[in-house]
């Protein structure tokens, strides 16, 4: 799954850091959102600093992401009991979370320090490969 966000600032003027996290679709979406509807982001956490490990740092980034998601998975969870989140989905590879939420969950990470952006999930439609040219 690819993961493309950016830090564009909606509302125009001088947003504050909490409108700068959340995407022009994102905000969109929660203004049009029904009671309890839930809405398909990425949230996205900072990325850890590369390292010069054999692995690639894969251990490292597994650990970071786990470090840096658990508090935000703890709230989720709770938000999920209480039917205001769904399908929560780590994805430690690019250290961001995929979750379905309500308007007022989106508004309440909104408010965290924690995240670098808040994201629409939507499918990516890939194009299609060229047919491979056989060897002779």
């Amino acid at each position: 799954m690819a993961v493309f966000s950016s830090m564009l600032v909606w509302g125009g003027g001088c947003a504050s850091r909490a409108s700068a996290l959340i995407a022009p679709d994102v905000a969109e979406a929660i203004h049009g959102a029904a009671e309890g509807e839930l809405i398909p982001v990425i949230l996205t956490f900072p990325p850890l600093a590369e390292s010069g490990s054999t692995d690639g740092g894969m251990v490292a980034k597994r650990r970071w992401a786990e470090q840096t998601q658990r508090a935000v998975l703890e709230l989720l969870e709770v938000r999920q009991r209480e039917g205001r989140a769904a399908r929560i989905r780590p994805l430690w590879i690019t250290n961001s979370i995929a979750v379905h939420a309500t308007a007022s969950v989106i508004r309440e990470l909104e408010a965290r320090d924690d995240l670098v952006t808040i994201t629409r999930d939507r499918p990516i439609a890939l194009p299609e490969r060229a047919p491979e040219k056989e060897s002779p």
